[in-house]
């Protein structure tokens, strides 16, 4: 009875883990990877202006995120602190994050918001070192948007101008100044759904009704098996 008992247990404690366990991956809302860097090293290590991607919301339907992304290298040890504003005001800007040389890759922050139909986001990373944007060759040489799901990464890039204060930190308070400099585009972005936050999934009704059912033919069987060698 007691190995009835705790094989029970044990089998209800896995399937409640596999069902609440972390997603490995959220989906991709819209997303374009650069194939091409726009460098720091070519205006200087503590450039002011620094670019970053428009998002706009088309559509009639609001989106919702969980997160976003930036595909770029950090050439030399810095901090980099990621930024969101929303028609130009800054909406939020995390904290300050070390980060070491090495090869391109995405750099993704959790922020989960509701983006407002037909109004526009901007969203990047600001460093205070030498770090290399992607930029997608692909919409930057037609000057088109990448799209889909609702939202639209726009090729018309604008910069964001921050004040770094001694000893390399961040301003609380970065703003936008608007350009069209072709060579600071920034379009490798990606926008994670509202799972991107990374918070455990609830089981659905469905879900919980199979794991039950499950556990109820576990104990018929062991209660069966019982009873015959009683």
């Amino acid at each position: 009875m007691r190995t009835s008992v705790r094989f029970t247990g044990v089998l209800f404690a896995l399937c409640t883990f596999f069902t609440g366990a972390l997603p490995g991956h959220s989906a991709v809302l819209v997303g374009a990877q650069g194939s091409s860097f726009f460098s720091l090293t070519e205006l200087g290590e503590f450039r002011t202006f620094q670019p970053v991607s428009d998002l706009v919301v088309i559509g009639s339907s609001d989106v919702s995120i969980g997160g976003f992304g930036v595909y770029g290298a950090a050439e030399a040890a810095g901090k980099i602190s990621y930024v969101i504003f929303h028609n130009d005001s800054l909406l939020w800007q995390s904290a300050a994050y070390d980060v070491a040389p090495g090869s391109a890759k995405w750099y993704d922050a959790a922020y989960s918001t509701t983006l407002i139909s037909g109004d526009t986001y901007t969203m990047g990373i600001l460093a205070n070192n030498v770090f290399a944007w992607g930029q997608n060759t692909a919409s930057d040489e037609s000057f088109g948007s990448v799209g889909g799901n609702g939202l639209a990464i726009m090729p018309h890039q604008p910069f964001a101008q921050i004040d770094l204060m001694q000893g390399g930190d961040f301003a609380t308070e970065p703003f936008l100044l608007r350009g069209f400099e072709r060579s600071e585009y920034q379009t490798s972005l990606r926008v994670f759904d509202v799972a991107g936050a990374a918070a455990p999934p609830i089981p659905e009704p469905a879900e919980w009704s199979m794991l039950l059912a499950g556990l109820s033919i576990v104990a018929f069987v062991a209660n069966r098996r019982r009873r015959i060698q009683a």
